[in-house]
């Protein structure tokens, strides 16, 4: 059974920082009638677009999946391995992790949200603590599958995007259950 969470890579972000580039380089042509300058700004339009999707690359395609040898992700713990996906993206090949490598298996929820600075018990903005954690507490939550590998490695692998998906959830639960021998656990991350 091959069960298959996320999205995975295409060309579209490969595209839409090339479009965004050439039309800040024809922008900069028309205006200044200098190729060297629009070539310049050009360039810098395409490196500031490809750095901004390696900045949500993991929000966005998160994409991984169980099958009966394994679990098959993308590794995109780098912004070298992120830019590498963005500019490269049919030249990936997924990183699996064997069942029996597999330590511990958790569902996290919360994972990666954070007060805004200043708020809190130790924050400036004391009386307000309330009231911002139920906003966020009320806010789409992150979920992810944390793996706890036995060399000490911890992988995170996205399910907010599959969470309506019950059945699939329930799957996924019940697979890693029976090929780790361990029962999964629930963490919900308080910010």
């Amino acid at each position: 059974m091959d069960l298959k969470f996320g999205k995975k890579i295409n060309a579209m972000p490969l595209v839409i920082s090339l479009v965004i580039g050439g039309a800040i380089g024809y922008c900069f042509l028309l205006l200044f009638n200098q190729i060297g300058v629009s070539i310049l700004f050009g360039v810098l339009g395409f490196i500031v677009s490809v750095m901004f999707y390696s900045i949500n690359l993991n929000g966005t395609h998160g994409y991984w999946q169980i099958t009966d040898e394994g679990i098959s992700y993308y590794d995109y713990s780098s912004t070298a391995k992120k830019i590498k996906a963005i500019l490269l993206p049919w030249g990936l090949k997924p990183t699996t992790i064997d069942f029996s490598k597999i330590k511990l298996a958790a569902i996290v929820v919360g994972k990666g949200m954070t007060l805004p600075a200043g708020i809190g018990p130790e924050g400036a903005i004391d009386a307000g603590y309330y009231l911002v954690d139920q906003a966020i507490d009320r806010m789409d939550s992150m979920y992810s599958v944390e793996l706890q590998l036995t060399d000490q490695k911890t992988i995170d692998l996205d399910i907010s995007n599959d969470m309506q998906n019950a059945i699939k959830v329930d799957q996924m639960i019940e697979l890693l259950e029976n090929k780790t021998q361990n029962k999964m656990k629930l963490f919900k991350q308080k910010v």
